[in-house]
């Protein structure tokens, strides 16, 4: 197919009424001119030169997505002609540019066209757009953010690679405030996804961790000010922290936050305490699970129990080696809440483990903690535990609690 017969089948088409295209040359055509750019057989090395046929594929494209109601025949068209502008924008960033300078804002408005694969390729020709530096601008736009994500979320891999690439060039506090609130679950799961030992996203756990303790201080506060949804978002940052604490990357990071160590010990207290009561924090999370249910069926699948066990599991990364938040962690009292905390609970997988490998991080190097330990009452405990510590007990002659190493058989 030569350029001139493919400018005649557009301007033909642009001046035919929907109900009288002729689909079947028309998609025809754009098939193969979609095949030829993307071997190589047809070439725009210049704009210029090219502007016609650019400006009228463009125009054909916008028509179609404009069809309404869409027919089988119209959604097809806008799909190949999406996919036609995509090609001639690759590697290509004269094209990339003009279409960026020219169209970006009808092509944000395409992500509302119905179906998963049409959005797929929309994102393609952001995608392309990204890659001349100029969709970032675009993230002041509220609307356009929320439609970037929610495409993302259903699943187009295009979208999913476009929100990697805006997380890597450090837009992730943008997007997150731009963001619908059940819509940050998502956010902070693709970051998490993406986090290597490298500690690349330090400005974004820093953030994280900021937000976070407001709302420890919302939820600890006499009067409690956070929202439901606000429960739900704390215990998405708290696994996200428990899960990042640990990367050597991070590590460092996040234990020089002392008002971390604090809020989380508090919070462990807070909740500890009140676990007896009728009203329990857990229950008040699953309150706000059955608020949003009809909202954000994603949501629902979300497990909001393990609250308690991963703040137990945060405070034990951050007290590896650092005898600073160790002392805290004690002064907080938090120790005996990790002994009480040493044993199964369906409310929280893993407690008894983290709770063990906490134990074992507070008194690492820690002589204080070790005391501490030891002058408490012994009122029971189950010996299995300690001896998965490597430890042994000895209640004496004053009832006090004796730390000594297990000797082991070879």
């Amino acid at each position: 197919m030569s350029l001139e017969s493919f400018k005649l089948m557009l301007a033909e088409s642009l001046r035919t009424n929907q109900e009288n295209m002729d689909y079947s040359q028309t998609l025809r055509s754009l098939r193969q001119f979609r095949s030829e750019v993307a071997t190589g057989g047809v070439k725009l090395l210049s704009v210029d030169e090219n502007d016609s046929l650019i400006t009228n594929l463009f125009a054909f494209v916008e028509k179609m997505h404009l069809v309404q109601p869409p027919s089988p025949d119209s959604t097809l068209a806008f799909s190949i002609g999406v996919q036609c502008i995509v090609n001639l924008m690759s590697n290509n960033d004269a094209i990339r540019n003009y279409f960026a300078d020219n169209y970006i804002q009808s092509i944000l408005g395409w992500l509302k066209t119905e179906g998963c694969k049409q959005q797929n390729y929309v994102c393609a020709a952001l995608l392309n757009i990204d890659q001349v530096g100029k969709l970032s601008k675009e993230l002041n736009n509220e609307e356009f953010v929320r439609d970037l994500i929610s495409v993302s979320e259903s699943g187009a891999e295009f979208g999913i690679l476009l929100m990697q690439n805006l997380l890597n060039s450090r837009h992730f506090r943008q997007l997150y405030e731009a963001a619908r609130e059940e819509q940050r679950f998502f956010l902070v799961q693709l970051l998490e996804s993406m986090m290597t030992d490298e500690g690349s996203f330090v400005d974004e756990v820093t953030f994280l961790s900021s937000k976070f303790k407001k709302s420890c201080d919302g939820i600890m506060a006499a009067t409690p000010s956070v929202s439901s949804f606000a429960s739900l978002e704390l215990a998405l940052m708290l696994e996200f922290l428990s899960a990042t604490s640990y990367k050597s990357g991070y590590i460092s990071t996040l234990q020089s936050d002392f008002s971390l160590v604090i809020n989380s010990s508090y919070l462990l207290r807070g909740i500890h305490e009140i676990v007896s009561q009728k009203k329990t924090w857990k229950e008040s999370l699953k309150e706000a699970v059955e608020s949003i249910k009809d909202k954000n069926s994603e949501l629902t699948k979300k497990p909001f129990f393990g609250v308690k066990g991963n703040l137990i599991r945060l405070l034990g990364n951050l007290s590896y080696k650092h005898k600073r938040n160790q002392d805290q962690i004690r002064e907080a009292g938090c120790i005996p809440i990790f002994l009480d905390s040493c044993k199964l609970d369906g409310e929280n997988p893993f407690i008894k483990e983290w709770s063990i490998l906490t134990i074992r991080n507070v008194c690492d190097g820690n002589p204080e903690n070790q005391t501490f330990i030891k002058n408490m009452n012994y009122q029971g405990c189950d010996l299995s535990v300690v001896q998965e510590l490597s430890l042994s007990l000895d209640d004496g002659e004053g009832n006090g609690i004796n730390i000594a190493p297990v000797l082991r058989r070879c």
